[in-house]
């Protein structure tokens, strides 16, 4: 119901609201429940692909094509059903005390623990039908030695399913293949040493999902040349009953994009602009290696692409992703920013392909990838919502974007 009223205020309000209240009003709908971690259980990237297209149809911005949307098929490993980890009397809660690897298979029964390290790993195949191994990379700091052991892991759930003890942060992300067991990665704190451990874990394997990217254009006035700005709207969706909203990575790269697409359709830009919210970046940069192969127009009529990710926080500033690359335009980027005494810092990176610039880079487009520093630091987990983000510089950083953009 909160998303609902959000929502309606969202749509009502936005002409009137400061970049942050922006921000804000779309992430709580956005990264709300409602659009199931806009994945690929429940309808929930379809839905958040809609959404998107709606909000450029309010703001006026128009299809390139005929329709905002270009459609692309992905593989999917999922998990729509509620998964089950019991340990003695105790059921452990998804998402905070385990994790379903993404790559798992199914596994259902009562199983014997194995404990497998170097000393018997070439043996554990050869263990009977109902064991679980379950292998603790705390045992060793050696990098070489834990890379071994991730090998073995999914070697092992050839046969039967598996365990990872987990020292750290559960972080989950999404699959395009499947193992043929179960795959749990679970707390140690929360593991003991049990004889037994019950697991309830069903995949459902998608050979041909149809996913989109949605694409939003702004004539301007040098019409065949372009502004290009990015943000990928797809997130990890369900794993069972746990849901991964999302609302750092990346709904505050999709408020950021669409907050500068609505301030350019109203005032027409010098270059034209083109806004794509690329699908299927979790899944291994899969929407926006789809456009570079399949572009609008040819890629070398893109003057400079910008790509937003993980723009909630801001605390210590911002990367610049290909700053080493652009030295020219990354020079302009913080002259205004010094000028403006807008953010704290402008770190400059290198190449990275981390996120949806990077095919354009591969291609010769000039692009910068530019994300926020410090604040909290939820990633790929149950935390990311709506709540913790603070959008402590959405002002500053839309501010800046706007005077880097209006500089071409």
């Amino acid at each position: 119901m909160r998303a609902i009223f959000s929502y309606l205020f969202f749509v009502l309000h936005t002409s009137v609201f400061s970049q942050q209240e922006f921000a804000k009003s779309f992430v709580d709908v956005f990264a709300s429940d409602e659009f199931k971690g806009r994945g690929y259980v429940d309808g929930g990237n379809e839905k958040a692909a809609r959404y998107i297209a709606d909000q450029l149809a309010r703001f006026g911005i128009k299809p390139y094509a005929q329709t905002y949307f270009q459609k692309f098929g992905i593989s999917v490993n999922t998990f729509p059903n509620p998964t089950k980890v019991q340990i003695n009397d105790s059921v452990l809660k998804e998402g905070i005390d385990y994790l379903v690897d993404p790559y798992s298979g199914s596994s259902s029964g009562i199983f014997t623990c194995f404990y497998v390290d170097f000393s018997n790993a070439s043996t554990a195949a050869s263990q009977k039908e109902n064991v679980v191994f379950v292998i603790d990379p705390s045992t060793t700091q050696n990098k070489d030695s834990l890379a071994i052991l991730q090998q073995l892991k999914y070697q092992l759930s050839n046969t039967n399913p598996v365990i990872w003890l987990n020292n750290g942060k559960l972080t989950w992300s999404v699959a395009t293949e499947e193992a043929q067991n179960a795959i749990l990665e679970i707390k140690k704190e929360k593991f003991g040493h049990p004889d037994e451990i019950k697991i309830e874990v069903e995949n459902k394997f998608i050979q041909h999902f149809e996913t989109q990217n949605i694409i939003g254009y702004i004539k301007g006035k040098k019409k065949k040349k372009f502004i290009v700005v990015t943000a990928h709207y797809d997130h990890l969706g369900k794993m069972g009953n746990a849901t991964f909203n999302g609302a750092n990575d990346n709904a505050s790269g999709v408020a950021s994009m669409l907050y500068l697409a609505q301030h350019f359709a109203n005032k027409k830009p010098k270059y034209s602009m083109l806004f794509i919210a690329f699908g299927a970046e979790e899944v291994g940069l899969l929407g926006s290696e789809y456009y570079v192969k399949n572009p609008a127009f040819p890629l070398k009529q893109i003057k400079f692409l910008i790509n937003l990710d993980l723009n909630g926080t801001g605390e210590e500033g911002v990367t610049v992703v290909n700053g080493t690359l652009h030295k020219k335009e990354f020079l302009k980027l913080t002259n205004i920013n010094n000028q403006q005494q807008l953010l704290e810092k402008i770190k400059v990176r290198g190449q990275a392909a981390n996120s949806d610039h990077y095919w354009f880079t591969q291609q010769g487009v000039p692009a910068f990838f530019i994300y926020t520093m410090g604040g909290v630091s939820h990633y790929h987990d149950v935390y990311d919502r709506p709540e913790t983000l603070p959008l402590t510089e959405f002002n500053d950083l839309t501010s800046l974007l706007i005077q880097f953009i209006n500089s071409f």
